[in-house]
């Protein structure tokens, strides 16, 4: 991190992406530039590339409050929604383990508040976007997500943020609007031919497999 420093390159204009296993020195000086940092809960865990407290704990511990990235699109299943619950779950595991051995000093609980944030505001700033979008503020652009509340999986509603980090996925996401465009209205997108896509997903899988002379199983 002292090289980029000294190449110009810590700043503001600049994000990490995991953030694992950095020494104190090295968070000083994102803390200090003003980079901002990004957290990958499920592709850590996935690919072995930290430990379970994943980068958003040092970030955390060293004054830096992280956004959270999906990362990964070619081995899941990306949405916010699973990587805040993930996210939640590990540091409370981490959290409790720690409190098991005794071990002093522990960092707090984090709170679905916490999660929220990380995936809205924090992600916004990951983009250099947060000027414009990741909070409902008087100036910023209409990006707007509306959850059903009253889905089989939501009811009854008595949190709202809790419901949405908890419980929530895809699937409850009635309306979403970007910069003031309705881009998908009570449950389906719009503006998308969604039968040619899906034959374009379908046949560069095949191509993709017949490249490789592997024959698909979907069951194995």
């Amino acid at each position: 991190m002292r090289e980029f420093q000294q190449a110009g390159l810590v700043d503001g204009h600049h994000t990490i992406n995991h953030g694992n296993n950095l020494p104190d020195a090295s968070w000083e000086l994102i803390r200090s530039a003003g980079m901002t940092v990004n957290a990958c809960p499920r592709s850590d865990a996935q690919w072995a590339l930290g430990p379970a407290s994943m980068g958003l704990q040092d970030a955390l511990n060293h004054g830096v409050r992280p956004g959270l990235s999906v990362d990964n699109e070619t081995a899941y299943s990306t949405d916010l929604f699973t990587e805040m619950r993930v996210a939640f779950h590990l540091q409370r595991w981490t959290i409790h383990s720690a409190r098991s051995r005794q071990e002093p000093k522990l960092p707090a609980l984090l709170t679905v508040r916490d999660m929220l944030e990380f995936a809205t505001i924090h992600g916004a700033q990951n983009a250099a976007l947060d000027r414009k979008i990741g909070t409902l503020t008087p100036g910023k652009e209409a990006d707007v997500v509306a959850i059903r509340a009253d889905d089989v999986n939501m009811m009854p509603l008595t949190n709202a943020i809790s419901s949405v980090v908890s419980y929530a996925h895809p699937g409850n996401v009635d309306t979403v609007l970007i910069a003031g465009e309705i881009r998908k209205w009570r449950g389906r997108l719009v503006g998308h031919d969604l039968a040619t896509i899906r034959a374009r997903v379908q046949q560069s899988r095949d191509d993709l497999f017949e490249r490789k002379g592997q024959k698909l199983d979907i069951l194995t």
